[in-house]
C-alpha cells in the first residue's frame, strides 16, 4: 500500500477513468443530441444503461475505493513509524476498510462489466 501510495497510479487511473467518462459523454451526446426520441430507441437505451453504468463505476471508485486506498495508505505509513505492530484499533481499521475496498471492488466489476457489454451491442439493437 505504501508503493501505490507513493506512485501516482491511483491519480493515473482517476485521471484516465474521468476522461474516458467525459469523452463517452461527448459521443452520447453527438449520437442523440440528447433528443428524447433516440434515447428511448433501443440503440439509445443501451447506450443509456451502459453510460450509466460507467458514471456509477466512476462513482465507486471516487468516492470509495479511492479513499480507503488513501487512509490504508496513511494507517500503514504510522504502523511503520511507529516500529512495531499495528494496534488493535489500528488493525481494526484496516480491516474494515479492506472489506469496504472488496466490495467497492465487487461492485466496480459489476458496473464496468454492465457498461463494456452495453457498449458493445448497442450498435446492433
Amino acid at each position: 500500500m505504501q508503493q501505490l501510495a507513493r506512485s501516482r497510479f491511483t491519480t493515473t487511473i482517476t485521471v484516465a477513468g474521468t476522461l474516458t467518462v467525459l469523452s463517452g459523454l461527448l459521443m452520447y451526446w453527438r449520437d442523440s443530441g440528447f433528443q428524447l426520441a433516440w434515447i428511448v430507441s433501443a440503440t439509445g437505451l443501451t447506450f443509456t444503461i451502459g453510460g450509466l453504468a460507467g458514471l456509477g463505476g466512476l462513482s465507486v471508485a471516487l468516492f470509495v475505493s479511492r479513499p480507503a486506498i488513501r487512509r490504508v495508505a496513511e494507517l500503514s505509513k504510522l504502523v511503520v513509524a511507529s516500529g512495531g505492530p499495528p494496534s488493535p484499533a489500528q488493525m481494526a481499521e484496516i480491516q474494515a476498510l479492506q472489506a469496504r475496498m472488496t466490495r467497492g471492488g465487487r461492485w466496480l466489476a459489476v458496473l464496468l462489466g454492465i457498461a463494456v457489454v452495453a457498449m458493445a451491442i448497442a450498435r446492433y439493437m
